[in-house]
């Protein structure tokens, strides 16, 4: 074994052979792969292996179709096939609520570049001449969806990359790693030690053991997954074409064709975890006892479906672990806390999602992924996702989330919860909060008036809520509304060098003491990494808060930037304070009625922060909002959130204030032209594609990204985020939904929809074609099937005493 590496990368399944690949792609040839065992081993080589298109995220789905193309690419590249079997797939629908779903997927699809239809019973049946089709009302068709064979398409990502020069090591565990002091990683194996600059965890379900051989945790579990493959079925000899990949999600189970026999694949509705607390060191491969008597209900289903699975006898049961994450989706990027190591585990479908590999690939060898990896990125979750937190997620997730249940846009999840709570929350409960869930927080979504259910309805169309957040949004446009926003992540920067730290990596121009600004932080290729509200405490003190999903990522932005010689110390204060929102026209008099002083608000500008007496609490009150009227920001001691709270509950008497949610606070700031982190922002953008130039400073001086941005100021955007009016009285935009040009065809897909309540307009943000942003371009936004009249309009629509 050399003794050094640029990458060693741990862990030779799907997942590990890709980024090998990739980093060989991108010129790095000094790459090392150590395995336990033999190549896809693991999970990789005992998958059904089927790869698709269609998934209910844009962003996966982009992730499917690459892969599917390199799949394609790597055969000609190298001579060797992935035993890639374009069969084409059906997803059955035996409901209108699927077929609606359906209808969604259809939509989009040529705007993501793969052919999708929705069919009825006639053409299922000439796909699929064996299916029952009895209460079946169409199904979902992609002609370029099928499978691979696994351990083929492992070994041609390895033999590409072992070409370019990358070393591959078999049956080579690794036992320890430790960090030297420049950054690098001693990497101990059973053939020995080897020095890495960089170290990659694609260990799979065995994730966790190397996690912790450096300190760390991640989220994986691992459950027993099985498929089973039929006896000989000689008529499929009689057929002109390879059965299509059959799904059929309300009989929870899968088929796929095996050369001269079929592969079925049932959804088991109790998920088995496979020593979890203590898995056994990675080895061969490793074919479990089945458990067919467990799935006996989805084997039933698919002997309706299909009867002549019933006819036929076993031939083999696969049963192989595989992991988990607590959301499905895959860990991916740098591990918080530590430098120079990162993580690609958890994987549902690395078969379909390999591609990730090429944008890891990017993150580790040019600083950033150029694409954002928010859903995927390992630091979506934090210490509350311990192994108890990820079982209930999975548990929860495992029918309802991955296979039986319709895919509704913005629905909370369940399991896990409430793993964090503001002190307000059970108060809020007993107010008729109804909750969802971000970074392990509970936090309202909207409230039920008294004698309304405190629960969200599914559906495509408005929903249950609809009139009660209308309500919410009226009550605080009249009055006033107050939010607990104690999830919001905090920080401190304070210390000799906070100032030039800080300058350094904020787009916008710092404040001064008392005042407080939003800035982007850029990439240094000038996307945006961070969005923070950053408040100035002291001439060597700050403040920063960001959104809650944003904690960790932004956290680690500005770590790994702190300067090497000190000056500056860095917290994360999240749990130390509560925050309040407090907005409306009447809130600027309800705070002097909280504060018992009526000159509290006097010369209060926008953008300047002030301690106010609030109850019993001094409270440090920004004046900032995001509604379009005035708003407050109050940050105080997380213990005393409760005891403010009270008090303005008791001071708004005569504001006319009410509770209100997270629904109404985000439709309100879309009429008022505010931009969101994690909604319509994501490192996918640049500022002037979202409209934040007025955040960027470029004259202050240098700060990072501040050469691309005046670049991309010479060159202009070639796409813009902009604002659609549309007229529908049925449902509204959440984000993935079709934006049409004049000749009908997809030109962008919406990022962030909603209803402006004081307007009365059903209102998305998409990233347009420049020439499509001009106020008044006619376009139109597919919505469920229908193509709904959508108008360019001018931000911000709404703004107070405008």
């Amino acid at each position: 074994m050399d003794s050094t590496t640029r990458v060693a990368v741990i862990g030779g399944g799907i997942v590990g052979c890709g980024l090998l690949y990739y980093l060989t792609e991108r010129g790095w040839s000094d790459v090392v792969l150590l395995e336990s065992g033999e190549l896809s081993s693991g999970t990789t080589w005992g998958s059904s292996a089927l790869v698709t298109h269609l998934t209910s995220s844009p962003f996966i789905s982009r992730l499917h179709k690459e892969t599917l193309d390199i799949y394609r690419r790597l055969a000609e590249e190298t001579g060797q096939s992935t035993g890639l079997h374009l069969t084409g797939s059906l997803r059955l629908a035996t409901t209108r609520e699927r077929m609606t779903e359906y209808q969604r997927y259809q939509a989009r699809a040529p705007f993501q570049g793969y052919a999708l239809h929705v069919i009825g019973p006639e053409e299922i049946k000439s796909l699929h001449p064996f299916i029952n089709t009895d209460g079946v009302l169409g199904a979902a068709y992609t002609p370029d969806d099928g499978y691979v064979e696994p351990t083929s398409a492992a070994n041609v990502f390895a033999a590409a990359a072992t070409k370019r020069g990358a070393t591959i090591h078999r049956r080579c565990p690794v036992r320890d790693l430790g960090q030297r002091l420049d950054g690098r990683w001693d990497v101990v194996t059973e053939q020995g030690t080897i020095c890495a600059d960089i170290v990659v965890n694609a260990a799979g379900m065995w994730a966790p053991l190397i996690s912790a051989l450096v300190g760390t945790s991640s989220p994986v579990v691992a459950m027993e997954r099985q498929f089973f493959v039929t006896e000989a079925f000689p008529e499929l000899d009689n057929l002109d074409h390879e059965l299509p990949v059959l799904r059929d999600p309300d009989g929870t189970f899968y088929l796929r064709q095996e050369t001269n026999a079929l592969l079925v694949g049932p959804y088991e509705h109790t998920p088995i975890f496979w020593n979890v607390d203590a898995p056994p060191p990675p080895g061969g491969q490793d074919n479990l006892p089945p458990f067919l008597d467990q799935a006996s209900e989805p084997i039933a289903d698919a002997i309706n479906r299909v009867p002549v699975i019933g006819e036929l006898g076993i031939r083999s049961v696969i049963n192989v672990p595989t992991s988990r994450s607590p959301d499905g989706n895959p860990l991916v990027g740098p591990v918080a806390g530590l430098d120079n190591f990162f993580i690609a585990a958890g994987f549902y479908a690395g078969l379909s999602e390999v591609s990730v590999c090429h944008y890891l690939a990017q993150w580790i060898v040019d600083g950033e992924p150029g694409i954002d990896l928010g859903p995927f990125d390992c630091r979506r979750f934090g210490a509350f996702a311990n192994k108890p937190y990820a079982k209930a997620r999975v548990r929860s997730r495992h029918i309802v989330g991955l296979t039986r249940a319709i895919s509704y846009p913005g629905e909370e999840a369940p399991g896990g919860r409430p793993a964090k709570t503001s002190p307000l929350y059970h108060r809020l409960k007993q107010c008729g909060a109804v909750f969802g869930q971000r970074f392990g927080w509970e936090y309202p979504t909207w409230f039920a008036p008294q004698g309304v259910d405190a629960v969200d309805s599914l559906s495509f169309e408005r929903r249950n809520w609809f009139p009660h957040v209308a309500r919410e949004c009226q009550s605080l446009c009249d009055g006033a509304g107050v939010l607990d926003f104690s999830d919001m992540a905090k920080f401190e920067i304070s210390g000799s060098a906070a100032e030039p730290f800080l300058d350094r990596l904020c787009a916008n121009r710092l404040p001064g003491v008392g005042g407080s600004v939003t800035s982007p932080f850029l990439s240094p290729a000038g996307r945006i990494v961070c969005l923070f509200n950053v408040t100035r405490l002291a001439a060597d003190r700050f403040y920063l808060t960001a959104e809650p999903e944003a904690e960790l990522h932004h956290y680690e932005w500005l770590r790994r930037h702190l300067p090497a010689d000190g000056g500056v110390v860095l917290e994360t204060v999240t749990p130390r304070h509560g925050v309040l929102v407090v907005s409306g026209p009447r809130s600027g008099d309800l705070l002097c009625d909280l504060s018992g002083d009526d000159s509290v608000m006097e010369d209060f500008a926008t953008g300047t922060a002030r301690e106010v007496d609030a109850g019993l609490a001094l409270a440090r009150v920004l004046n900032r909002s995001s509604t379009g009227e005035a708003g407050w920001e109050l940050h105080m001691p997380m213990e005393c959130l409760a005891g403010v709270y009270d008090a303005l509950l008791r001071a708004g008497v005569d504001h006319a204030l009410v509770n209100i949610g997270f629904r109404a606070f985000d439709w309100l700031r879309i009429e008022a032209g505010q931009r969101r982190w994690g909604r319509e922002i994501t490192a996918d953008h640049t500022p002037l594609e979202a409209g934040l130039t007025h955040l960027v400073c470029a004259d202050k001086g240098y700060f990072i990204g501040r050469d691309a941005f005046l670049a991309a100021q010479q060159t202009g955007p070639k796409r813009s985020l902009a604002c659609l009016a549309i007229e529908t009285d049925r449902a509204d935009c959440w984000g993935g939904e079709p934006v049409l040009d004049g000749d009908n065809q997809p030109i962008a897909l919406v990022s962030t929809g909603g209803y402006g309540h004081r307007t009365g307009t059903s209102l998305a943000l998409a990233y347009l074609p420049v020439e499509a942003t001009v106020p008044g371009t006619g376009l139109a936004v597919d919505i469920l099937g229908e193509r709904c009249s959508a108008t360019v309009v001018a931000e911000p629509l709404f703004k107070a005493g405008a």
